[in-house]
């Protein structure tokens, strides 16, 4: 079976007119060089801000779970020329914390 990622997928491609692209900014998988450092601000620091600033340490603890579940780069891009696009590309921003993927329709 399908899941709602290959609706969203699909229709994104349906309604972009040839030549048109698509681009997502998206938290990544940080850089080597800053990998362990920011999986520790992650962890510990985010849902800490939660729960002092924002009162909710569960929703932020969920946000650290859910940015560590994301698709790397490469295997977004992977899923992207799955769905068609072609000349797939990222840039990473802050060292990989967030980037920039983009892919067009031909």
């Amino acid at each position: 079976s399908r899941g709602l990622g290959d609706v969203y997928k699909r229709q994104i491609y349906r309604i972009l007119k040839p030549g048109g692209s698509v681009q997502i900014l998206e938290f990544s998988k940080a850089e080597k060089l800053i990998e362990k450092p920011y999986k520790v601000f992650l962890n510990n620091f985010v849902p800490f801000l939660g729960k002092y600033v924002a009162k909710d340490e569960k929703s932020y603890k969920y946000l650290a779970e859910s940015i560590q579940m994301h698709p790397s780069q490469k295997e977004l891009i992977t899923l992207m020329e799955s769905s068609k696009f072609e000349k797939c590309k990222y840039n990473n921003l802050s060292f990989g914390v967030v980037s920039i993927h983009k892919g067009y329709k031909i």
